[in-house]
């Protein structure tokens, strides 16, 4: 069983939550939408198996060791974070990040949020921060 978590935060305290999970002959992703006391929205989508196993090798192929490595302990009180979850069977992997960018000196982390934003047109969304 694979699942993938994205949660996206922002510092008033606004959270959009996309869950993907492997349905057997389909994905299913569900989008949650909110504030820190309530969800507001709750949406589910089915894809079909190849697009989900797309997203699956696009977060495999992340090395989240060199995810770790790009960032410093930098963090402020503005701006959004990315805590991005793998979950294999009992074993999970994650990654917190602040204001994350796509950026050449920072290879990985620029893979880590292509691959976040494969979820955008299934949801109609510009981008992760959006």
């Amino acid at each position: 069983m694979f699942e993938i978590i994205i949660d996206v935060q922002n510092y008033f305290g606004n959270k959009e939550i996309f869950t993907f999970s492997d349905e057997g002959k389909s994905g299913l992703i569900i989008h949650e939408k909110g504030n820190f006391k309530d969800t507001d929205e709750l949406d589910r989508k089915t894809i079909s198996k190849a697009d989900f196993e797309n997203i699956i090798k696009a977060f495999s192929e992340v090395n989240f060791t060199k995810v770790f490595n790009e960032h410093s302990d930098l963090i402020g009180l503005d701006g959004w974070i990315l805590i991005c979850t793998i979950k294999k069977g009992t074993v999970n992997i994650s990654a917190q990040l602040w204001c994350p960018v796509k950026d050449p000196s920072m290879p990985e982390t620029t893979k880590l949020l292509e691959a976040c934003e494969l979820v955008c047109p299934i949801f109609e969304l510009d981008g992760m921060e959006s």
